[in-house]
């Protein structure tokens, strides 16, 4: 049976990755990788240009990515923030969306001209169980009629109100769905987030310039955000010591946070409150990034850097993140320069970690101590992984550094569920995108690894080659190393190197062996 060619590619907000890989029967390999800047004022130009310094060839099967020109782009209404509002958020964020912004309960003339600002493709419109409130729905769609841009408008809510939706908003593009959260302990998301992707499919990729990406692939185009999402659901079907993960995804404007559970086991002394966690789960931090959220990411995290440093220090951080947030492009020029980088990227992952990750509060009842419990446990978390551009490169990261202070960061009474402890695995070759697209067609050879050696003209050409130290904003580099060697690599999770802290023969390999390939 001869080999079948496979290339994917993902269009970022700054780079276009692609890579070809080759398939027989049940071992993928890869031959090419390329990166160029992305083409923003025409993304298939791009695309088209990665195609061909991949060696793109009629009759091979092409799956792509984007998250250019703001990805997806949605704000997100409910009624009340513990139950519709997270409900919706939840809906929009497993669908590879990046919520703008959310509003609870009913909106004012303020919320209206914030989202007129934001300009969302989609606006995802919740609230109300089956038979419960009705009154908040009709305001808010008599305050959405009111806007004057025309975003496609996702009903989701209760279904009583549904003809009163649709007259008030007849001049938007509606689409009622079913609730996302029907009755309180049953929520119901999936008809949502079909909902987002087909108009994403309909919608958005022709507004978005993505017309001739879609004509070229096999299958359909996806939010960047969905095939990381797909690759992470896919892990504890293909990898079972995978199943309680995290993935950290650090760029120059968000940072989005991962997570893959097993069933959370219930405690007799903790009482739960909220909706059931999801065992997937993603969080988008609109204002954690490395260069276009430089300065809010250092605010929100300042009680844990100030801890680190000494007065002077804190007064050199802080002009360093006004420069880098005035110069989005700007590289760290020495070495107390990356410090300051690697400072304000910790801080973003572990304020990421933390707004994740749920809490618990002791109260004291009459029958003694006992827990409210909110949010999603992440207690058993066994490993993590780092990608984006910054978190590829960076070699030596400490996990415990990263959990380190964040007991603190919480109030006194509260308990953030967060391990004592992670094993920590880098993306160094940043494929997870793309082994990410190609999950819905090879789910079990993009996740096991895959030993793949390259022809010797395997490299990238000369002018894909980023600086070594690039940091750039919204959107991931590849190292330097991106040029392909001679020797093997390998794909799936022992693509990822890993970082520690378990000693090589202490870190279970492929199938549960000790000692896996490429353990650093």
């Amino acid at each position: 049976m001869p080999e079948e060619r496979i290339v994917s590619v993902d269009i970022g907000s700054t780079y276009t990755k692609g890579a070809l890989f080759t398939h027989d029967q049940a071992s993928l390999r890869l031959r090419v990788q390329a990166v160029l800047p992305t083409t923003v004022e025409q993304l298939d130009s791009g695309f088209c240009q990665i195609l061909e310094q991949l060696g793109f060839k009629e009759g091979d099967s092409l799956f792509a990515s984007s998250s250019a020109k703001g990805g997806l782009n949605m704000v997100a209404l409910g009624i009340v923030p513990e139950f519709t509002m997270k409900m919706a958020r939840m809906a929009a964020l497993s669908a590879g969306a990046r919520v703008s912004a959310s509003f609870s309960y009913k909106l004012t003339r303020d919320d209206l001209g914030r989202i007129e600002e934001l300009h969302p493709d989609i606006i995802l419109f919740t609230g109300g169980t089956e038979g419960g409130n009705e009154e908040s729905n009709r305001h808010n769609a008599s305050m959405l009629a009111r806007l004057t841009i025309r975003p496609d408008i996702i009903y989701a809510g209760n279904r009583n109100v549904v003809e009163i939706v649709e007259e008030s908003l007849r001049s938007f593009p509606v689409h009622v769905v079913n609730n996302v959260l029907p009755h309180l302990d049953k929520p119901s998301p999936e008809a949502a987030r079909q909902a987002i992707r087909d108009i994403f499919l309909r919608q958005i990729i022709r507004g978005k310039g993505l017309e001739k990406v879609a004509e070229l692939c096999s299958g359909d185009p996806a939010p960047t955000p969905l095939s990381v999402l797909r690759f992470m659901e896919a892990l504890p079907r293909y990898a079972p010591d995978w199943e309680d993960s995290c993935l950290v995804d650090l760029g120059g404007a968000t940072t989005d946070f991962y997570t893959v559970t097993g069933p959370e086991a219930r405690e007799a002394s903790v009482i739960y409150r909220g909706l059931p966690e999801p065992s997937i789960k993603r969080s988008v931090e609109a204002d954690l990034g490395l260069r276009v959220s430089a300065r809010s990411a250092m605010e929100a995290s300042r009680t844990l850097w100030q801890k680190e440093l000494n007065e002077q220090q804190c007064r050199e951080f802080e002009a360093y993140v006004q420069k880098i947030a005035l110069h989005i492009d700007y590289l760290p020029g020495d070495e107390s320069e990356k410090k300051w980088d690697r400072l304000l990227a910790m801080s973003a992952v572990k304020q990421a970690a933390h707004r994740h990750a749920g809490r618990r509060r002791r109260v004291f009842t009459a029958q003694g101590e006992a827990f409210i419990h909110r949010g999603k446990d992440l207690r058993t978390l066994k490993r993590m992984i780092g990608t984006g551009g910054f978190l590829s490169r960076l070699k030596g990261f400490d996990p415990g550094e990263l959990l380190q202070g964040l007991q603190g960061h919480a109030p006194a009474d509260e308990i953030p569920m967060l391990p004592d402890t992670l094993d920590y695995y880098r993306d160094d070759k940043y494929l997870l995108p793309l082994l990410g697209n190609l999950v819905g067609v090879l789910p079990q050879e993009a996740i096991l690894p895959q030993e793949a050696v390259l022809p010797q003209e395997a490299v990238l050409p000369q002018e894909a080659v980023l600086p070594q130290e690039a940091v750039l904003p919204q959107e991931a580099v590849l190292p330097q190393e991106a040029v392909l060697p001679q020797e093997a690599v390998l794909l799936g999770l022992s693509a990822l190197t890993h970082e520690g802290p378990c000693r090589p023969d202490e870190c279970p390999g492929q199938n549960g062996r000790r000692g896996g390939r490429n353990w650093n």
